[in-house]
């Protein structure tokens, strides 16, 4: 190591205890910045494995799950979802934002139960054990809570008309 620091007109041989600090610092902050990005790697989904065939539901999908499932609650804006997987199971956490006079202590309990269970009995998921919610602030609009609800209920609704046109129009079976 002496050799190759000697190669450089910088090299002072009273200084080497700070070049060995300076390396030190280094690698630990290059070991640092791989496991950081290790860790956040995105979750790209949940595999359920039948014996057919596997069902993969995305994150993405998840995230549309949870904010329609959670779509009646007037007093909170959903602003992001995102799944994480800690070993064999899944956690998700919920980014809200909250109107000013709405009681947390309540929400969360029923946020938290509402989410597990529906997971549960309409997707088949039963590997999220946890729901972990981030409260982001009271800011949230009686406007902007209006606005996404509706919207997430209009998407629901015209998937529920998508729905009942294909059971009155069912595919012949030669177009499949």
């Amino acid at each position: 190591m002496r050799e190759f620091l000697q190669k450089f007109e910088f090299y002072n041989p009273d200084h080497e205890f700070i070049y060995g600090v300076v390396l030190a610092v280094l690698l630990i902050l290059l070991i640092k910045i791989f496991l950081w990005s290790i860790k956040n790697k995105k979750c790209p989904g949940i595999l359920l494995q039948g014996d057919n065939g596997d069902l993969f539901i995305t994150s993405g999908a998840i995230e549309d799950f949870v904010i329609r499932s959670l779509a009646d609650k007037d007093e909170m804006v959903i602003d992001r979802v995102k799944l994480n997987k800690k070993g064999q199971e899944y956690a998700v956490a919920i980014y809200i934002r909250v109107a000013a006079d709405a009681n947390v202590s309540d929400m969360r309990p029923q946020i938290e139960e509402r989410v597990l269970s529906q997971t549960v009995s309409r997707l088949g998921v039963e590997s999220i054990k946890t729901v972990n919610i981030m409260l982001k602030n009271f800011s949230a609009k009686e406007k902007q809570i209006n606005k996404r609800h509706k919207l997430a209920l209009k998407e629901f609704q015209k998937e529920e008309e998508e729905e009942t046109e294909d059971e009155k129009n069912p595919v012949p079976p030669a177009m499949l």
